[in-house]
């Protein structure tokens, strides 16, 4: 929900901060990595640096930006870079931290979804990327084995894990609508105790 944001922000952030001179593309050292430490708690829920960086893909994208503008990756080494790089996973854990709330509160409710929904979901799911890309469920599951998926089964747990379907029942049932999810969430930020280290 929060993270399709992500890569938008990535771009806004990298625009108002990167400067367009010409400079040899190098990537980012490996011991610029971050280690795998806490970089926040909410009510005491541990969010760690490899959570965040598995939200935010500060790697591929970096590469993809690499791609169209080839002086990035010297940029990413200087001040300037690492400051952007540091903002940008800022935003990221600011969503983190929005859907560990939402978690969390669908799970003090309660809220369970079936395995009938789920297929309801996932269902839905496979039919809009089939229409979409005008594919036939053998050139889906061509295009799954591609990308190291092997069977639809597997793509379905993919799917299960990162769709946060509880958090989504629970605003359904809650009646929260799109223009009220920010106010929702803020109320939820109010009420958590919350410790950013980042």
């Amino acid at each position: 929900m929060f993270l399709k944001t992500i890569a938008a922000g990535f771009i806004a952030v990298i625009s108002a901060s990167f400067p367009l001179q010409a400079q040899e593309m190098q990537m980012m050292p490996a011991q610029q990595q971050p280690a795998d430490e806490v970089v926040a708690t909410v009510d005491g829920e541990e969010i760690y640096m490899s959570e965040l960086e598995n939200a935010a893909q500060t790697q591929m994208l970096a590469l993809q930006m690499m791609q169209i503008v080839p002086q990035f990756g010297q940029f990413l080494q200087s001040e300037s870079g690492q400051h952007t790089l540091d903002e940008y996973r800022r935003f990221v854990l600011d969503n983190v931290i929005d859907e560990k709330l939402l978690a969390q509160k669908a799970g003090r409710e309660g809220i369970e979804v079936s395995e009938a929904e789920i297929d309801e979901h996932f269902d839905r799911h496979i039919n809009n990327i089939k229409t979409q890309h005008g594919l036939t469920e053998e050139e889906l599951a061509s295009t799954l084995q591609q990308q190291g998926i092997s069977s639809l089964d597997e793509y379905k747990d993919i799917f299960v894990e990162h769709s946060n379907l509880e958090e989504q029942k629970l605003l359904e049932e809650a009646g929260i609508e799109a223009d009220g999810l920010e106010e929702y969430v803020h109320q939820l930020r109010q009420e958590a105790e919350i410790e950013i280290r980042l």
